[in-house]
């Protein structure tokens, strides 16, 4: 029945996207969304250069989930944040609102834990009827 769904990567060294989760201080949501919503444009040019697109932000509550997609790999975009005083400035800057205790791995960056990858599938565009 589901035989067309998708692919299922095998290589996941082709997989360039990247989702993580964190938590918020106390009450902090509207706060943590107000920030997102007035994002510094030095900050979008630094995600363009590390070649991140599609970045989407959810919250429930504290719980904050995220997703990107790496147009030039993974470990591009996480080199060019790692190397960036304007990452570093927004870290400094989100710390109030983030509850540093949800880290778990202390190999992942500062603010972010990253969830492990269950399954990767590639859904074929479907064509139109003529």
């Amino acid at each position: 029945m589901y035989q067309d769904f998708g692919v299922v990567r095998e290589d996941k060294e082709l997989i360039r996207h990247r989702v993580f989760m964190t938590k918020l201080n106390g009450e902090f949501e509207e706060e943590y969304k107000r920030r997102h919503d007035e994002i510094w444009p030095e900050m979008l040019a630094l995600l363009r250069e590390a070649g991140i697109r599609n970045y989407t932000i959810w919250s429930d509550g504290r719980d904050v989930f995220g997703y990107y997609e790496c147009e030039k790999g993974i470990a591009f975009a996480e080199k060019t944040q790692a190397q960036s005083p304007v990452v570093d400035k927004w870290n400094d800057y989100m710390q109030d609102v983030l509850d540093l205790v949800a880290k778990r791995d202390p190999d992942q960056t500062e603010f972010q834990n990253t969830v492990k990858e269950v399954l990767t599938t590639v859904v074929p565009v479907l064509e139109k009827n003529p």
